[in-house]
């Protein structure tokens, strides 16, 4: 055993198996472990602590920084004028091997961390060279200027972004940038995010915090020519100057944007065509998660991709505004013209803001207009698809034909939510428990399933001979119910593998409506009683709805 270990190509690959603390001991324990072991040890830095360790004792010393907030923060400050000679050590053994340096959470740590005066100091002793703490380092995270704001005051905190650059150099592959917090911009922060990003030339994946419209278009276009490796781009605000710029990435794969604000070209009320997009956009793109506050700002987004692009696997939209049912049809359009049916993978859309009721009771009207429901058929030529969600405080039309087409359409299906919270309880499905079975034995891939049926006529006889669906998470939404008891020995003898059944509570502050009550018993009596309570169960799920951007990357 011991002829294994000493093993020089083994020794690096047990150390990747091994936390921090672990690794240590093993760097300790033997000499030929001591570099495979160190390795890991400083890998990921997530404060100065380990930095401040490796300088001289008498160079330093950290005390509270009165702040009068909730939590004095531990600021570590120089006793004595700083030389090259005490960083020896540090970058001789230690800094070569730092590969992740992410201190955002600093302030949950209670780690010191370094004064204004102590960077300027590292700052002119390493002569300004960018990366010259950290120069193999490929993730970076600052610490958040908000919270440093919290702490130092304005004036103390924005002195703290230029010294990013003694760990930002050019072998950095990911970094989280800002300019600046919502409604406040601070010129240092600004200047520097400028500079090292013109320094970042292989950087793969950014994520950049910014809201001012003019300095986000202006940055963009400053940057652009040295994002030719980006691969992936989280940012915080983007029109549609910015959009152009962006599209033009070559290797850009994934976009999350938080805040689109690009209006469709077609005039309101217009039926949407193919946009004057260029063929040549966008062609790497393969996933867009984009987050705007209105159904049109949407539309403007798909409406720079390519015409029938060939390249996008996953759209995701997230609107906050409720749209019209026209604006609605509107967005499918753009999608079935800008999408090529035969690549993409995932297409969610979800409405409104995070909670399911917006936090209040929701009134649905005296009439309800059902020529005003929104049609899915243009998405049934969508075949590759695993996972369709649309997630819309409107009337999703779903017909018998319609389920008995899913079969033909979606073969490869993983996970389908057809607004099964609708705000319409008063409006019956149009389809029925047999069209459900239909599409279970069409879709023998779902695992998640979200949608209303009409449960009231389930004798709980009905079952597929030699068929049991492997879904695993059912969502009834408020799907009409009488019998709980018939409904579970349909579900017993249907739903094999489930573990999670869900209903859509209609009443508000506390009050379970009957339908609620009845599915209750049917996932008590399927599954077992909830540890949890009611309450709990039904926070569990909506909190479930509010990580829909995440479900849909988990089923990809």
């Amino acid at each position: 055993m011991d002829k294994c270990i000493n093993t020089a190509e083994l020794i690096p690959l047990i150390c990747q198996h091994l936390e921090p603390h672990d690794a240590y001991a093993f760097a300790l324990a033997k000499r030929s472990f001591l570099k495979p072991g160190l390795d890991v040890v400083w890998r990921h830095i997530p404060s100065f602590k380990p930095f401040l360790s490796c300088l001289p004792v008498e160079l330093w010393k950290s005390k509270p920084y009165e702040s009068g907030g909730y939590k004095d923060p531990i600021v570590a400050d120089l006793q004595r004028s700083l030389v090259l000679k005490d960083l020896e050590r540090y970058l001789q053994y230690y800094a070569p091997r730092i590969r992740e340096f992410n201190v955002s959470g600093w302030e949950e740590r209670g780690d010191p961390i370094l004064s204004v005066a102590f960077f300027r100091a590292l700052q002119l002793v390493t002569l300004g060279k960018p990366g010259a703490l950290a120069p193999h380092l490929t993730t970076f995270e600052w610490m958040p200027l908000l919270r440093l704001r919290l702490h130092f005051g304005d004036e103390e905190a924005q002195k703290f972004p230029v010294f990013r650059s003694l760990f930002l150099g050019p072998a950095v592959l990911s970094a989280n940038l800002g300019l600046g917090t919502l409604g406040t911009q601070f010129p240092s922060e600004i200047s520097s995010t400028y500079a090292v990003t013109k320094t970042l030339t292989r950087m793969r994946e950014l994520f950049l915090v910014a809201y001012d419209r003019d300095l986000v278009d202006d940055f963009i276009a400053a940057s652009i020519s040295s994002w030719t490796n980006l691969e992936t781009l989280h940012i915080s605000y983007v029109t549609k100057d910015g959009i152009a710029h962006i599209a033009s990435l070559p290797r850009l794969k994934s976009l999350k944007i938080d805040n689109c604000g690009i209006l469709p070209s077609y005039a309101p009320g217009a039926y949407p065509e193919p946009s004057n997009i260029p063929v040549n956009v966008f062609p790497a793109l393969g996933e867009a998660f984009i987050t705007t506050g209105t159904i049109e700002e949407a539309i403007g987004f798909v409406q720079q991709l390519p015409p029938m692009d060939t390249v996008l696997r996953r759209l995701c939209l997230h609107t906050y505004n409720k749209a019209s049912y026209a604006d609605a049809r509107n967005l499918l359009r753009t999608i079935e013209i800008h999408c090529n049916p035969n690549v993409p993978e995932a297409i969610v859309w979800s409405e409104g803001m995070m909670r399911t009721q917006d936090g209040r009771c929701y009134d649905e009207g005296n009439s309800v207009d059902l020529d005003d429901m929104l049609d899915i058929d243009g998405l049934f030529e969508f075949h590759k698809l695993i996972h369709l969600e649309m997630r819309v405080k409107k009337l999703v039309r779903l017909t018998p034909e319609q389920a008995m087409q899913m079969s033909r359409s979606f073969p490869n299906m993983m996970n389908l939510q057809l607004s099964c919270d609708s705000f319409y309880s008063s409006f019956p499905p149009l389809i029925d428990h047999t069209h459900l079975l239909a599409i279970l034995r069409g879709c023998p891939a779902l695992k998640t399933l979200g949608i209303r049926f009409d449960a009231t006529r389930i004798s709980g006889l009905e079952s597929m001979p030699g068929f049991s669906s492997p879904v695993t998470q059912l969502h009834v939404g408020d799907s009409p119910i009488c019998s709980p008891t018939r409904v579970a020995a349909f579900v017993t003898a249907n739903f094999g593998a489930l573990e999670k059944l869900t209903a859509y509570n209609s009443g508000c502050y506390g009050v379970y409506n009957i339908t609620y009550k009845r599915w209750s018993l049917v996932a008590e009596s399927v599954l077992g009683p909830e540890e949890d309570s009611e309450e709990e169960s039904e926070e569990e799920s909506e909190s479930e709805e509010e990580s829909e951007e995440n479900s849909s990357s988990e089923s990809h």
